[in-house]
């Protein structure tokens, strides 16, 4: 009969699993930084794209203006009610529920990323169609940013509008040489001209385009450990996450 303490260690290894199959982290972010052995409570912050300085004579001057962004990590993680299962851990099927506890906590993740990218977003356009985005309105947000804007998170509700007019290119015909795995993530649902598409069903009136390749992103280990090992009732998982583009104006957010 297995301990409390290897249950502990085989409930941890599947929400990990769960986890891996469903975090946008590096599908969103060039920067990843995990399992750091503290969330930072800032990350650096430019105030604009490197630009080049010519002088009269000799090399060009490259330029960049630096600073710190304070940020506060957010837990993505949560606190599950086990109920009456150490009475009888051997009565239940916990596989399945813990690998569903890993995308769970995966896409509040997900929701840290994009209130990262919200509350940073340096510039608001309006869509031309009062709740409807389209194609115009993403070149428009694009043209905003000041860096190449290659990326777009849309409600669920507006990625289906554009399947039905036939706008999305699906992830099948696109080749992993030119959209890798990792670039890909679980929410990926194709793309709309050059520009990568992933949905979520957290947001609903309004849209992010932005530059993946500004995007930061940095979390704790995930720890996972019960209220009580010799009689648990509740699981309890801790994983702290911040997130920030590296300068505000590769962010674009489109209100519908």
């Amino acid at each position: 009969m297995k301990t409390f303490q290897e249950w502990l260690k085989d409930f941890k290894k599947e929400i990990e699993k769960g986890y891996e199959n469903t975090t946008m982290a590096t599908a969103l972010s060039e920067y990843v930084h995990k399992d750091l052995a503290k969330a930072p409570t800032s990350l650096p912050k430019l105030e604009g794209p490197p630009r080049a300085s010519v002088l009269r004579e000799g090399e060009p001057i490259i330029t960049i203006k630096a600073t710190l962004r304070s940020v506060k990590p957010l837990n993505a993680g949560f606190i599950y009610d086990l109920k009456d299962w150490s009475a009888n851990p051997e009565g239940y099927g916990m596989d399945m529920l813990m690998n569903q506890l890993g995308k769970c906590l995966a896409d509040r993740e997900y929701e840290i990323i994009v209130n990262g990218m919200l509350t940073c977003a340096g510039s608001t356009v309006a869509a031309k169609q009062k709740g409807q985005l389209s194609k115009d309105d993403i070149r428009e947000a694009q043209n905003c940013a000041e860096s190449y804007a290659d990326s777009v998170i849309i409600s669920h509700l507006q990625e289906i509008e554009f399947w039905k007019k036939g706008q999305i290119f699906e992830p099948m015909r696109i080749p992993l040489s030119f959209v890798p795995k990792e670039r890909r993530g679980y929410y990926f649902t194709g793309m709309i001209d050059s520009v990568n598409v992933y949905w979520a069903s957290f947001i609903k009136d309004f849209a992010l385009v932005f530059s993946r390749r500004e995007m930061i992103f940095t979390s704790t280990p995930l720890e996972v450990k019960f209220d009580d090992i010799n009689n648990p009732k509740q699981l309890i998982l801790l994983k702290l996450c911040a997130s920030a583009p590296m300068f505000d104006q590769a962010v674009v957010k489109i209100e519908l």
